[in-house]
């Protein structure tokens, strides 16, 4: 069989992901399929198709096809930012450092005990309050070029993953307690004591607590190429994406009265290669079904800081899609547990999807993706998509407990 098709296709994705328990799971740049609960192994070729399943590079096609696409998701689960700005804004540092400044030097009298009393059960408060939190985020770029007269299309993206989290905040609590318990209720506890050495500023700060940020800025270039072949009296197409990778690693940590989620510190750098593999069956009666791998090479990338690691595991996804003349469905399902990038969740993902055409030129979508490995991380999704005079346009919301993400698509065809 010779290559498919002849088209020409530009399309540029932006995907941004926050927080996570949002592990990295399959990155798409399919709005279509985004709204559909993000099934789309099995979805029409398009040039936004082809980052999820590379046999989805578009065939022969009249027209040519310009599509810009962009992806925004967060959600920050119990509210650690916020609660890290708090901490900030309120300086309760400071306002502890002044109480026991003026303790030490002053330790007869009761109104610096009492001052001191309150800052500390201040910090063993907000300190109850960072227990369990995490924050992740993603923010990628997107570009596929589709070469002319061949079915193959040039893919670019880029995508920075990480996430970050409080450490040691359980062993700084314990100090303060203590500092209460063992050193102002009792009266023969004085400001020399060892429970009172708790620096927090200068050179000798002692502060136990940090938030710690990992990740990497991943970029892939490659070509996304398309072969029929027959198999048991099936056609089939069989696409691969052979890809160079630029992975930059970064893992840090920072104090918490300057924190925030940084990507620029403690990074590595590692050159390496990978591959993307796809297949689509088509049946009669409106239906696809559809198989894709990602990253089938495993890499593993060391971090900045002693025993930090970044890994990329193979990711593979199965689905199948039934069209109709006014409606289509789709279903996708992970094959296995993808390893969170950075310090979130790791995830597993079964997608379920509809779309309704209103008209020839108005679509309505929703579905759902549940998280087999965290549910608290399953999302709702809705969408629709609109067409006039050649030019297309999809808009897509995902909402769960824990944040919103939003979705949009513009597309010429000339």
């Amino acid at each position: 069989m010779g290559w498919m098709g002849h088209k020409r296709v530009l399309a540029l994705g932006l995907l941004l992901c926050s927080v996570e328990s949002q592990a990295v799971p399959f990155i798409s740049f399919d709005v279509r399929a985004n709204a559909m609960g993000g099934a789309g192994v099995a979805a029409m070729p398009s040039a936004s198709a082809v980052f999820t399943n590379p046999a989805l590079v578009p065939g022969s096609q009249p027209q040519r096809v310009v599509e810009a696409a962009a992806l925004l998701r967060f959600s920050d689960p119990r509210n650690l930012q916020d609660e890290v700005d708090n901490y900030q804004s309120d300086e309760l540092e400071s306002l502890f450092e002044a109480a026991l400044i003026a303790f030490k030097a002053d330790s007869a009298t009761s109104t610096p005990r009492t001052n001191l009393a309150t800052a500390t059960q201040n910090m063993v408060t907000q300190l109850n309050r960072f227990a369990s939190r995490s924050i992740e985020r993603e923010v990628s770029l997107g570009l596929a070029v589709g070469l002319p007269d061949k079915p193959m299309t040039l893919v670019v993206q880029q995508q920075t993953v990480g996430g970050a989290r409080l450490v040691n905040v359980a062993q700084e609590r314990a100090r303060f307690v203590a500092l209460i318990d063992e050193g102002l209720n009792k009266t023969e506890k004085g400001p020399d004591d060892e429970v009172f050495n708790i620096v927090i500023s200068g050179p000798g700060r002692n502060m136990l607590s940090r938030m710690h940020s990992r990740g990497a800025m991943i970029r892939e270039v490659g070509v996304a190429m398309v072969r029929e072949v027959e198999w048991r009296g099936q056609t089939l197409e069989v696409g691969i994406t052979p890809k160079y990778v630029d992975v930059t690693t970064f893992d840090s940590l920072q104090s918490l009265v300057n924190a925030s989620y940084d990507s620029q510190s403690g990074q590595q750098h590692y050159p390496s290669y990978n591959v993307d593999l796809g297949v689509i069956a088509t049946r009669d009666g409106g239906w696809r079904g559809g198989l894709a791998v990602k990253n089938l090479i495993s890499h593993r990338y060391p971090t900045a800081l002693a025993g930090g690691a970044i890994r990329i595991q193979p990711q593979a996804r199965m689905g199948v899609t039934h069209s109709g003349e006014w409606f289509a469905t789709a279903l996708d399902l992970d094959l296995n547990e993808t390893k969170a990038v950075g310090l979130g969740e790791n995830s597993q993902y079964l997608s379920v999807g509809g779309e309704l055409s209103l008209t020839k030129n108005v679509r309505l979508r929703g579905g759902y993706r549940h998280n087999i490995s965290n549910t608290k991380a399953s999302m709702m999704t809705i969408g629709s998509g609109f067409g006039l005079f050649g030019a297309v346009a999809d808009v897509g919301m995902s909402i769960n407990q824990d944040g919103l993400g939003f979705s949009g698509r513009i597309g010429l065809q000339f």
